[in-house]
């Protein structure tokens, strides 16, 4: 799609350049058979300076490419406004790019209100606590941390990059997506954001946030079209699970003295984990030697508009660990919920880079 839309970019532009050969008699063009004024001519020639420019930006995943074709599209329309008997199929053009230039719009405006959201929590002061004694927690709690290469001591902030593929319901199409996250471990609480590929040209883009105690998801097609505007108790639960299963990819954030650890036998430990006087427990089982394996727990499940508490697990595939920047973690992981009617996995995802902040 991007190679289409570069392409139309490049021919649009390449046309209206036409208008300022002729207006300057660099060229004789009998497909416009109108005169056109010289200040008109070099507002043809300033349309396609516009497209091309929207073009290269394009190819350089400049975010702001649409701002060089919106004023393009405009610009254009009016100087075929002006010679529209020779120019009005290029108004069929200007209708085909303005869908995807809005739509870019969408996810530059959706992008900077999450850039905005990650700023804030990045550089939120956060008063220093004092992390839980490893002597206290459960030996296979303690082996976990021993293995993957973490201090005793709470970072500040982690950042990762994922990318897999998932689905909305058992039946459904698998949809590939890309993600970034940010953690903080000294305050526990993470934003998500990702863009998911529907399919060609359409990509719906989501925010799932854990913030002072509470979640928050947004889901938005296009950037515009809102699909999921989540919050409350049952969110605030859901999103408190996401943190504490998603400490496999930082276990130091186990450490942090809002995660309490109750040893089960020698190779399971129950994390529960209160914020604002609401807390989430799961089920953390590992290999003897403390490398994760899977976590368990009930979590809020959304179907036909009800929500109930439903199995959901996160379970590392076979040769899942990978070693990045010095920590050992589960990078390939599937998520599944152990419905009634059977189980639901309904996504697959792989660590691409992890990031830590002390």
């Amino acid at each position: 799609m991007k190679t289409v839309l570069f392409l139309l970019l490049l021919i649009h532009g390449l046309i209206h350049g036409m208008g300022f050969v002729k207006d300057f008699g660099l060229a004789e063009l009998t497909a416009l058979s109108q005169p056109i004024s010289r200040p008109m001519g070099l507002l043809w020639l300033l349309a396609a300076l516009l497209f091309l420019s929207a073009g290269v930006s394009l190819l350089m995943n400049a975010p702001a490419w649409w701002m060089f074709a919106l004023a393009g599209i405009l610009l254009s329309q009016i100087v075929i406004a002006d010679s529209w008997s020779d120019a009005r199929w290029g108004t069929l053009a200007n209708l085909i790019l303005i869908l995807p230039v809005l739509a870019a719009y969408g996810q530059w405006q959706f992008d900077r209100q999450v850039d905005q959201e990650v700023k804030a929590f990045e550089t939120m002061a956060v008063a220093p606590v004092q992390p839980t004694p490893l002597d206290s927690l459960p030996p296979v709690v303690r082996r976990w941390l021993g293995q993957s290469g973490f201090s005793s001591k709470l970072p500040r902030q982690v950042s990762i990059t994922q990318h897999g593929r998932m689905r909305l319901k058992p039946e459904g199409r698998w949809m590939p997506f890309s993600a970034s996250q940010t953690f903080r471990p000294d305050h526990p609480g993470f934003i998500w954001r990702t863009q998911v590929d529907m399919m060609p040209g359409i990509s719906f883009l989501g925010r799932d946030a854990f913030l002072q105690g509470q979640g928050h998801m947004l889901i938005k097609i296009l950037g515009w079209i809102p699909v999921a505007d989540a919050s409350g108790p049952t969110t605030d639960q859901g999103t408190m699970l996401r943190y504490l299963g998603e400490t496999v990819w930082f276990p130091a954030g186990a450490l942090h003295p809002a995660i309490a650890w109750e040893q089960i036998d020698d190779t399971r430990a129950r994390a529960t984990i209160t914020r604002d006087g609401q807390s989430a427990s799961g089920l953390f089982t590992f290999t003897p030697e403390g490398r994760f394996v899977r976590f368990a727990a009930k979590r809020y499940y959304d179907r036909n508009g009800s929500s109930t508490l439903e199995d959901w697990l996160i379970t590392v595939r076979p040769d899942g660990y990978r070693t990045m920047n010095g920590y050992t973690i589960p990078a390939s992981l599937d998520v599944t919920w152990q419905l009634t009617d059977g189980d639901f996995t309904w996504m697959n995802l792989e660590i691409d880079s992890l990031r830590v902040v002390d």
